[in-house]
């Protein structure tokens, strides 16, 4: 079961709109026995995110879910990834990372209009929505986590995420997307400000660093 939530802002001092919805939808649909963590950026996602969650693990939490500021949660959210958790440990499979399927998110089945191969929609919903279905990466909307599981996010804004569930998958975890749902606003964490500039920048930090995952994912 998920014990502990963090997320991270742009802002020391300042709670902005998109922050204050996402804290509401908290209010109103996270199970109370869930802690909850604000980090402030400490110069890019993965630097924050990896300062947050080990801040969530050395107070004692074994399972944790980190989320952006600028998604909204439904009721079950929460519910829908702790009983996906369940399935996959009752089926025995290797779980690394589980997280939510969005609205704003790259095209994959986490994105809710992915349409798997079909020319039609003719349903308000996709089959495959609940399912539990596994893919190469995943972006941490809200996405859980073991202590065993975590992996460090590189030191860079674009493609950490990819360069996280490459490094899971490494370990011999599967990386899913849950049945869980939250509506995404989009690109707000954090606040990047030059996106063409710091993608640039990402991608010669990996040139750099990360040889193995450039040769293998991002060909």
């Amino acid at each position: 079961m998920i014990t502990a939530l963090g997320y991270c802002h742009k802002s020391r001092a300042h709670y902005t709109p998109h922050e204050r919805v996402f804290l509401a939808s908290l209010r109103e649909y996270k199970p109370r026995d869930v802690e909850v963590f604000r980090q402030h950026s400490l110069g890019n996602f993965g630097t924050s995110y990896n300062a947050m969650v080990d801040t969530m693990i050395r107070g004692g939490h074994r399972t944790f879910a980190i989320a952006n500021d600028d998604i909204v949660l439904r009721p079950d959210s929460f519910q829908l990834l702790n009983e996906d958790i369940e399935i996959c440990q009752g089926e025995q499979r290797h779980w690394g990372v589980i997280a939510s399927r969005a609205d704003y998110v790259r095209m994959s089945p986490q994105n809710i209009r992915f349409t798997y191969g079909m020319e039609q929609q003719r349903t308000i919903q996709n089959p495959q929505e609940l399912q539990i279905i596994a893919v190469p990466s995943v972006a941490p909307l809200l996405a859980v986590y073991t202590r065993e599981t975590w992996v460090d996010f590189p030191p860079i804004n674009f493609y950490s995420d990819d360069v996280q569930c490459f490094d899971i998958r490494q370990r011999g975890y599967e990386v899913f997307v849950s049945r869980s749902y939250v509506h995404h606003v989009g690109s707000q964490t954090l606040g990047i400000a030059n996106y063409e500039e710091d993608a640039k920048n990402s991608r010669e930090w990996l040139l750099e660093n990360r040889k193995d995952f450039v040769s293998i994912a991002m060909q």
